[in-house]
């Protein structure tokens, strides 16, 4: 196997709800808050999209730190490829 026919895991595209294993629950659990639900449930509920939404953006930041990691280890396969 050659090296610059490998390909790293990380720059593989992924598509779909089934793709990620963090993919988020699209079932609406059975204590959801109808119309009017109480102020307390409301309250709790954006607490804790606001707490995930800094986790998918936290999770988004270590992605794009790894795929530039991935793109430098590639960089530097290839030159050494090339010097070879």
């Amino acid at each position: 196997m050659s090296i610059a026919s490998f390909a790293f895991p990380s720059t593989a595209k992924v598509s779909g709800p089934s793709a990620s294993p963090l993919a988020p629950r699209t079932s609406v659990p059975a204590t959801a808050p109808g119309p009017g639900g109480s102020s307390a449930e409301v309250a709790k509920l954006r607490t804790e999209i606001r707490h995930l939404g800094s986790l998918v953006k936290k999770l988004q930041a270590q992605l794009d730190v790894e795929r530039e990691y991935c793109a430098a280890l590639e960089s530097q396969l290839r030159t050494l490829s090339t010097a070879e």
